[in-house]
């Protein structure tokens, strides 16, 4: 780190937001939700938001794209985009935090870890979003705020973190 600080030589990994339709799709996939058949018509506009189909299912529409589609950097549909944009905005979080769609993606969530049998739901929503074990600091933290909170939260929590979000 100290003879390459600015990473010029490509030593290292540097972290990358997923793209808005892998944003959308994943946490659909870890709710149990995400319709996985492959195929048949594109999904209309007005049913984007509502769909558990894959994003690359849902219709473009120039003047109308789904939310999440929209705060998380999806270009628009009437131009050719050879490299995409990232910005990090206050809404974004926001949206994952607060909006009516990702209520009932973690209230789903929640529902899929209460349905595996095992002692540790906290450690069962932990492997599912983030696709690894947590160690023992993090099962530790993940206990205790279980035990202040909902599995609800928990799961809400996890569909927030940087490292559900990001490629590390």
């Amino acid at each position: 780190h100290r003879l390459d600080p600015g990473n010029e030589s490509w030593w290292r990994w540097m972290p990358r937001r997923l793209e808005a339709e892998a944003i959308r799709d994943a946490t659909l996939a870890v709710s149990g939700l995400l319709d996985r058949s492959i195929g048949g018509p594109s999904v209309p506009g007005e049913q984007a938001e509502s769909s558990s189909r894959r994003s690359i299912y849902l219709r473009r529409q120039r003047q109308r794209m789904p939310e999440v589609l929209q705060l998380f950097d999806s270009p628009a549909a009437i131009t050719a985009c050879s490299r995409r944009r990232t910005s990090t905005v206050a809404l974004q979080p926001l949206y994952l935090l607060n909006s009516p769609r990702m209520q009932i993606l973690r209230k789903r969530f929640a529902d899929r870890v209460k349905g595996v049998k095992g002692p540790d739901n906290a450690a069962t929503a932990f492997q599912m979003a983030l696709g690894r074990e947590p160690d023992p600091e993090e099962k530790n933290r993940l206990s205790e705020f279980l035990e202040q909170n909902s599995l609800e939260a928990l799961c809400q929590s996890l569909l927030n973190l940087n490292e559900f979000v990001y490629l590390q």
